[in-house]
């Protein structure tokens, strides 16, 4: 597979034609560390002797709550040091599916559409000619129509499965 990277420029209009799937999920896996942090504080007995405010051996509900409540506010200044660290961490998590179509293009859509616009008919006007040919040069070389005919539907289911395939590297360039 081909890969073609460009850079886009901040503030540049952005066009995008496809399904984008937001794989940011840093707020639902938060509070999963948030509660496997406060498992790995409650296993540590030297870490609960800290959430025992009264030192009495046992911790009660509002010692644990304030402990929590403590420990959630140390929790999240962490993990804004973290995001912060990470440039656009927001922005970078997106990613498109493999079966259906997908455009980024820094020009508006009505632009794009005109440039695609001659790609349809030429394609179709081409099909239609190279079947023409080959059923000339079959007749012209004596060729059973019956196997003339096989090879045009064969011709046409092949092109039926063959929107299934991704050809995501296929780019235009200006």
């Amino acid at each position: 597979m081909r890969v073609l990277e460009q850079i886009i420029m901040n503030q540049s209009p952005l066009f995008l034609l496809g399904e984008l799937v937001n794989t940011d999920t840093h707020l639902e896996d938060r509070q999963a560390r948030f509660l496997a942090r406060l498992r790995t504080i409650k296993a540590d007995p030297s870490k609960m002797a800290g959430a025992d405010i009264n030192h009495d051996g046992t911790v009660d509900a509002d010692e644990w709550d304030a402990f929590r409540a403590e420990q959630e506010e140390e929790f999240l200044k962490e993990e804004m040091r973290t995001l912060a660290q990470q440039p656009d961490g927001d922005k970078l998590l997106l990613k498109a599916p493999s079966d259906k179509p997908f455009v980024v293009s820094t020009e508006p859509e009505e632009q794009l559409l005109r440039s695609f616009q001659w790609i349809a008919p030429l394609a179709v006007g081409g099909g239609i000619g190279l079947c023409g040919l080959g059923v000339y040069l079959g007749v012209l070389n004596d060729w059973n129509p019956l196997f003339i005919v096989g090879l045009l539907v064969g011709g046409f289911v092949f092109s039926l499965f063959m929107k299934q395939f991704n050809f995501s590297t296929l780019s235009v360039r200006r």
